[in-house]
């Protein structure tokens, strides 16, 4: 059973059927979006700029809607706005041929698609219960890895080609819309009795946030840019589908085995094995002679996504008072979505002129500056504080204690 905060198990179900919805259309997009850009003749570094645009767009306006939900509105209102707003710019994305176009698309996605996914997990997490945190957020998280199998693996086999998928995810976002509108406001009246209080930014929070961005600059090449990989060494798209569905495949059986490791040992230590694991599966990518050599990287999925997903949500929340719980998921959102700019650019320009080996290469070499980041901001760190304000039964303690 989901150890959630009280509520109706109708909430529970929605909260989750949205969480499916989001990360199928995540899975689409990530994986066929690059590729579909290639199919209509467009270059590896416009693709990049045309994906750090859209990145760009999210990262200012993700923090700016978190803001909005923590100050004036509930998260409720602005994430279905957000859903329904995505759903229209995916159903006209099919539609795109030039770079103007697909600018255009990605720009107006860049706006409004951050109302929905920048603030879903401050939705979730504000419903944790006191015990069991990982648990509880790994159990959320593991209804949108199910969906990101279904927008990798079946949508792709249940149509014909790339513009039928976009428009078929687009239905998604248009129900997770209708869904979480239905959801009732738990928050509004509390929201407005709140002070308003500053973000501490502390050596441990800004170290952290630094190595996220690292992180993030290594995302295009592990996902949008993998699967363009994939089909220079000669993939169709169902393979493409199962090579990205396969994420989601590890996803859903590691999300419940992280969120009990956060549980026993603490969010530092599966930090430390996410962010290390970053710059190992980017150097077994570089080493592939084929595209089924591909595969032996994605195991690599239990660290750097699943155990840093569940650590990373948790470990921003415990460093943030309750009143910028949106904004505190907003800033990993946007530290990350910064790094993702960059890397687009820097990864479109690096598999153009310098081949894809190379490419990986030097993101491998990048994303291991994140380790290094996160271990400074290590060192002297205090003890977590409760996700807003919730007891830990089992906290984690001191660096130098034993499950630090």
């Amino acid at each position: 059973m989901v150890n959630l905060a009280p509520m109706e198990p109708s909430s529970n179900w929605r909260l989750r059927g949205a969480c499916f919805a989001q990360f199928a259309v995540l899975g689409v997009v990530s994986t066929f979006e690059g590729v579909f850009m290639k199919e209509q003749g467009i270059g590896e570094t416009m693709i990049g700029l045309i994906g750090g645009l859209g990145t760009a767009m999210a990262t200012v306006f993700g923090l700016l809607w978190a803001r909005l939900a923590d100050r004036r509105t509930g998260e409720e209102k602005l994430v279905a706005t957000g859903f329904v707003c995505g759903a229209l710019g995916l159903s006209l994305l099919p539609f795109c041929e030039s770079p103007l176009g697909f600018s255009l698309n990605v720009a107006f996605r860049g706006l409004t698609i951050p109302m929905a996914f920048s603030l879903m997990p401050a939705l979730a997490v504000s419903r944790l219960s006191s015990s069991g945190q990982g648990r509880s957020y790994a159990r959320y998280r593991q209804y949108g890895s199910a969906g990101f199998v279904v927008g990798t693996l079946l949508l792709p086999l249940l149509v014909g080609n790339i513009r039928e998928t976009f428009w078929l995810a687009s239905i998604f976002l248009l129900a997770a819309g209708v869904t979480i509108a239905s959801e009732p406001d738990s928050t509004s009246q509390k929201r407005s009795e709140r002070k308003r209080i500053s973000i501490e930014w502390s050596r441990s929070l800004v170290s952290f946030l630094t190595a996220n961005f690292f992180i993030g600059m290594a995302m295009p090449s592990m996902f949008g840019f993998f699967a363009i990989y994939a089909r220079t060494l000669g993939a169709e798209q169902v393979t493409i589908g199962f090579l990205a569905g396969s994420n989601g495949i590890i996803a859903l059986a590691a999300l419940p085995l992280m969120g009990r490791i956060v549980d026993r040992f603490g969010v530092r230590r599966v930090l430390w094995l996410a962010f290390a694991g970053h710059p190992i599966r980017l150097l077994i990518i570089s080493m592939a002679p084929n595209y089924w050599w591909l595969f032996a990287a994605q195991p690599l999925h239990l660290f750097t996504f699943a155990g840093y997903d569940v650590a990373s949500v948790l470990y921003v929340s415990r460093n943030v008072a309750p009143e910028n719980r949106a904004t505190a998921q907003a800033l990993l959102s946007t530290t990350r979505m910064g790094g993702v700019f960059v890397g687009a650019i820097l990864t479109g320009y690096l598999a153009e002129h310098s081949g894809y080996i190379s490419m990986y290469q030097i993101m491998a070499a990048i994303s291991s500056l994140g380790v290094i980041a996160y271990m400074i901001g290590l060192r002297g760190q205090p003890r977590l504080r409760p996700v807003y304000g919730q007891p830990i039964p089992n906290p984690d303690p001191e660096p130098s204690g034993d499950r630090s």
